[in-house]
């Protein structure tokens, strides 16, 4: 393709951005026109752009997606076996509690055969209140608040049962049949927290799922031999003779009871540490002595006799059983608590490793970057810095740098075309800035001193706090940066509390300037006031000395004594406060009154109101409730009112939080137009 001059001023004014006319041949440059030319061809080839992209997101991406995914993976793996591990400590406390309850129940029955008691029911209702509280504890370091609810319950329970039986002895046998029947109930309580515990498993890995199978097999025997025990000591003492249905419960248990079991956990014990030896030593005593036993009392209940030796024979050996039983899950236990310990170790390698992985990815990663930083952009750096030269105001003649990449050329090229044209905007340019510059400082210095100003009047006001027994919570928005409003309270030397609450007319900085001046002579003036002086004299003080180049306000004044709750108040054009009774309905609170400011002669009114303990006292200014939607329909103190005795009961900053959360809702908007400030005073 041949280029003629037409094509090479085109080619110019298309660069520069200008319809301008072409300057003639004689003024141009010979290496104007190859500049333009270069310029013409410069958008065939590969791109710079196109090539760091690729490389650098594709390379960078990947490297950091797989470190990502790695690192989360171990960390999730490690936070799930400690959460089993926390679970199954407490599923363990909770099911020794329960079998030693059951077990302290039977024993206390054995007096009610005629044998000597076998055990000890106390150390074992110790063991179950001592177990019951780590369960509770291991609850609450989970932050299961509802299980840990449930499980001071069962303490408490635990622990009046501890107290009836150490005085069981005064009472007689019948108190101890009825412990012995709540401490049934207990463990059947024991038994259902048990089983919303065990919901909560997260089962990591197989092995703790087989161990929990072994463990609820052993437990089922347990079961088993309490519910033979109760049909039979039932039938010895009479309180429940044999009938066909407990026959027939009797046979059913006694079955599952001895069912074999050994396939089963020899089976598992291929797959996890099990203690084989002790299911064996179990069902050979179930089988050879334990069945024996129960067989010779059941012969003597059939032929209406009952012979102690034969019982606590018997009895003997459902003790030693139980103690198999025992062991065996203690030995569980140990074998559960061994494996997620080294679950969780190899979890905290794992995410170790892969730490380690992901920091030795970012370097590969940061030395491949070094690599394109060399390759590719530090040819760019004399492109960058020409341009920041020109961007600076430095119009040197730009010089050429050797590239491959034709897009460097090309802006290269262009960089001398703009030069042109920059010589020319160059002082526009630095008037422009210095202009930028003043107006900047100026904006910085006034945001400055308003940071200052609404630093200050925030410092005037009051934090929530307590005055003896009243509780004060305290809110206050400006509607633009600074705000007219103002408030405090504090304890006169008298002993009584007052409170006063100012809305200066209008807003911004002056309404900001004129209510911190207000706040401080009415404090000082209140703090100063000599005896029998009330909440009118103060307004009226106030008032006659209101100067009158100043915008007018509305104030309130209360004095409350602490010892009775007895309040007097005066307004003067503030809006009505709401007391909020701990019981019945709400009321509004004053009169109004004319603002300070507006007569030299007022007439104030003082209204008494008596705040009794969990009463609240809502003052606020009238932006709480101007507020309007987009129709301009006023919010309205009723609808404050609603909302305040809706949520009564709430806590005070949740039932402010709802306040502005409708005031919100009503304007449609974030920011409101007026400015806010409310001060809840509540009796403990």
């Amino acid at each position: 393709m041949t280029i003629d001059e037409g094509h090479i001023r085109s080619g110019v004014r298309w660069v520069t951005g200008r319809a301008t006319a072409a300057p003639s041949d004689e003024a141009r440059p010979p290496r104007y026109f190859k500049m333009a030319e270069r310029m013409a061809t410069s958008r065939r080839g590969l791109t710079l752009r196109f090539a760091l992209l690729a490389v650098t997101s594709l390379f960078g991406l990947g490297l950091l997606g797989a470190v990502a995914i790695n690192g989360v993976q171990s960390l999730e793996t490690l936070r799930n076996y400690r959460i089993e591990r926390d679970i199954d400590l407490t599923r363990r406390a909770i099911r020794s509690a329960m079998i030693d309850a059951e077990i302290a129940a039977r024993q206390i029955r054995y007096t009610d055969l005629g044998v000597d008691q076998l055990g000890d029911p106390m150390g074992l209702l110790q063991g179950v209140i001592a177990r019951t509280a780590t369960a509770r504890d291991l609850a609450e370091m989970r932050g299961d608040s509802i299980g840990a609810t449930r499980l001071s319950d069962l303490l408490e329970e635990a622990e009046a049962l501890r107290t009836r039986l150490s005085a069981s002895g005064e009472t007689g046998a019948s108190d101890r049949r009825q412990i012995a029947t709540d401490l049934d109930f207990l463990a059947g309580a024991y038994a259902d927290q048990r089983r919303v515990t065990s919901g909560r498993l997260h089962l990591v890995d197989v092995q703790m799922a087989m161990l929990h199978l072994v463990r609820d097999r052993t437990i089922e025997r347990h079961q088993n031999l309490e519910v033979i025990t109760d049909i039979v000591i039932d039938a010895l003492t009479g309180d429940r003779p044999l009938s066909e249905g407990s026959v027939r419960t009797l046979d059913r248990a006694l079955i599952r009871l001895q069912a074999p079991d050994l396939e089963l956990i020899s089976t598992l014990e291929h797959n996890i540490d099990i203690p084989i030896g002790a299911h064996q030593v179990l069902s050979e005593v179930i089988r050879a002595g334990y069945s024996s036993d129960l067989e010779a009392v059941a012969a003597q209940l059939a032929d209406g006799t009952a012979n102690p030796t034969v019982v606590a024979r018997w009895l003997e050996r459902l003790e030693q059983a139980d103690f198999l039983i025992r062991n065996i899950l203690e030995e569980t236990d140990r074998i559960a608590s061994a494996h997620i310990a080294d679950r969780i170790d190899r979890a905290a390698r794992d995410a170790t490793i892969a730490t380690i992985g992901g920091l030795a990815v970012l370097l590969i990663y940061g030395l491949a970057i070094m690599m394109i930083v060399r390759q590719l952009l530090l040819p760019m750096a004399a492109l960058r810095d020409t341009l920041m030269r020109l961007a600076g105001g430095d119009l040197r003649p730009i010089e050429d740098h050797a590239t491959r990449f034709v897009d460097v050329r090309a802006v290269m090229d262009a960089l001398r075309v703009f030069r042109i044209d920059a010589i020319r905007r160059d002082r526009l340019e630095q008037e422009r800035r210095k202009l930028t510059g003043d107006l900047t400082a100026a904006n910085r210095e006034m945001r400055a001193d308003l940071d200052a100003a609404a630093a200050l009047q925030l410092a005037q006001l009051p934090q929530p706090g307590t005055i003896g027994p009243f509780r004060f919570f305290t809110f206050f928005r400006a509607s633009n940066h600074l705000g007219g409003d103002s408030f405090d309270y504090f304890s006169l030397p008298d002993g009584r509390v007052v409170l006063f609450e100012l809305d200066v007319a209008g807003h911004g900085t002056a309404a900001c300037l004129v209510a911190t001046a207000a706040h401080t002579g009415l404090k000082r003036s209140l703090q100063e006031m000599g005896d029998g002086i009330g909440p009118i004299d103060i307004l009226r003080d106030f008032n006659a000395d209101w100067r009158d180049d100043l915008p007018y306000l509305t104030a309130l004044v209360m004095f409350v004594d602490p010892e009775t709750g007895t309040g007097r108040m005066a307004q003067a054009g503030h809006p009505n406060p709401l007391l909020v009774p701990a019981e019945g309905a709400v009321q509004w609170l004053g009169t109004g009154g004319l603002p300070i400011g507006v007569s030299a002669t007022p007439d104030y009114e003082e209204s008494p109101f008596q705040l009794a303990p969990g009463d609240r006292l809502f003052v606020f200014s009238d932006g709480i409730y101007e507020v309007q939607n987009p129709a301009g329909t006023v919010f309205g103190e009723e609808r404050l009112a609603d909302i305040i005795r809706s949520a009564r009961t709430r806590p005070n900053d949740i039932l402010v939080h709802d306040i502005l959360a409708a005031l919100t809702s009503w304007a449609g908007k974030p920011l409101l137009n007026d400015d806010i400030s409310l001060i809840v005073m509540e009796r403990t």
